[in-house]
């Protein structure tokens, strides 16, 4: 009885274990036929008019079964993701394997910046600016995408087409051809300086043409122009030193900062930094010089509004410095000078030259008038004064000429020398009594 019980125990076990087996066997195959039954297609078709942009088929993350109810669909779980901050390329990756990687490369793909118009800028040529067109960009755009890919999400297919929105750039031609106009201009005339100081004026005036300063930029005349020495071809020429004219490296280069400063006064241009000379300029009024040195600057903002591009010219010894750029219609600015004071300046210093004759003078410095001067800038709007503010006041010292006289003897040969001799004479005493009154 015992052994027939174990034999019994024996084909119960062995008949539960094939049963097991079985049914483990049933149930994956029941898994792997529930698993092809998850598995589900989406064909995403992009186009742009007739071009075919992206048609592939992507399969379902199988995890969506996990959300979906009859209640619940793929749309509810889209915006799920999206309102809890998740960017939504990765919900498209999440929802369908490779799609939201795909559709970001592919509108990457169909970006084109728009570009602005440029402004070139020829100095010392005829024509002074060239101008490269702008034109517009474009991108897709975004959120019509995704709304019209939510919508298709109850197909089994989503039939897309793509929207631009056109990118309109910064700077066009018109508004670059109205910033790029003649806004102040100056010149003085250097006819009566000689070799060395003209070749000053004209290397101090190379430095300075072809200056593009950008909005809000300071400019300043020393960094420009560099330093004045012999090794960089400036001549010996007279500077003014402690009131009075002496030989020195660089001279002449002040009247290239004055006029520059006259010029960019005329523009519009706050000028942060002038200083006067000691004596007077003669090219220009009191008060409107400019001098420069190692230890003095010219200096200037561009507060325009646009971009400021200096052009500087050298003809027949007369320097001009023309300001392009931006300025309100109808505006003008000008630079009055007001001399509030004359000083005489000392006696002439006398120098005697038994080289020439007696009554015969020549003058060898120039004396200098000094004077107390403002200088006042007027700002007028389609010819009606707006505005009118002094911007400096100074004090120009005066120097003693220097006048030489002949000590030499005069022997006439006859009446008509005589007669010419106090004849010039005469004439001469009229005129330096009247220069004296």
């Amino acid at each position: 009885m015992k052994d027939y019980f174990k034999v019994f125990a024996k084909v119960f076990i062995i008949s539960a274990i094939f049963t097991f087996s079985i049914l483990c066997v049933s149930a994956s195959w029941a898994i792997g036929r529930d698993t092809e039954e998850v598995t589900v297609l989406r064909r995403v078709v992009i186009k742009s008019g007739d071009d075919v942009l992206l048609s592939k088929s992507y399969e379902e993350n199988p995890q969506m079964k996990l959300y979906l109810s009859d209640a619940y669909g793929l749309t509810d779980v889209y915006y799920e993701y999206v309102n809890n901050g998740v960017e939504r390329y990765t919900v498209l990756d999440h929802m369908y394997n490779g799609l939201g990687a795909d559709v970001k490369k592919l509108i990457d793909s169909l970006y084109v910046s728009a570009k602005d118009a440029k402004a070139y800028f020829h100095a010392r040529e005829t024509n002074k600016f060239t101008y490269e067109k702008e034109s517009s960009g474009r991108e897709v755009d975004e959120m019509k995408f995704f709304t019209d890919f939510v919508k298709t999400l109850s197909a089994p297919d989503s039939v897309l087409e793509i929207v631009f929105n056109e990118l309109k750039p910064n700077v066009t031609r018109a508004e670059l051809e109205r910033k790029t106009r003649l806004i102040g201009e100056f010149s003085t005339s250097f006819k009566t300086s000689g070799a060395s100081r003209s070749t000053n004026i004209s290397l101090a005036s190379k430095a300075v043409n072809g200056t593009v300063l950008d909005e809000g930029a300071i400019f300043s005349f020393n960094e420009a122009v560099g330093e004045r020495s012999a090794k960089r071809g400036y001549k010996e020429a007279n500077i003014i030193k402690d009131g009075v004219y002496v030989k020195g490296i660089g001279g002449g280069v002040c009247q290239v900062s004055t006029t520059l400063y006259n010029a960019v006064l005329r523009a519009g241009l706050t000028v942060t930094s002038v200083n006067a000379h000691t004596l007077a300029a003669s090219y220009v009024p009191p008060s409107t010089d400019a001098m420069v040195s190692t230890s003095s600057d010219l200096r200037f903002i561009n507060d325009t509004g646009g971009k400021v591009y200096i052009e500087t010219t050298v003809k027949d010894k007369v320097l001009t410095v023309s300001v392009y750029g931006y300025m309100d219609d109808g505006v003008k600015y000008k630079v009055d000078s007001k001399i509030l004071k004359v000083i005489k300046p000392p006696s002439p210093e006398i120098i005697y030259s038994d080289e020439m004759f007696t009554g015969d003078e020549e003058t060898v410095v120039n004396a200098h008038y000094g004077y107390v001067s403002e200088a006042y800038l007027s700002k007028y709007k389609d010819g009606r004064l707006i505005e009118r503010k002094r911007i400096r006041r100074d004090e120009y010292g005066t120097s003693a000429g220097v006048i030489k006289r002949g000590t030499k003897q005069r022997t006439f040969e006859n009446d008509d020398e005589i007669g010419n001799y106090f004849d010039k004479t005469a004439k001469l005493f009229v005129y330096y009594t009247l220069m004296r009154n």
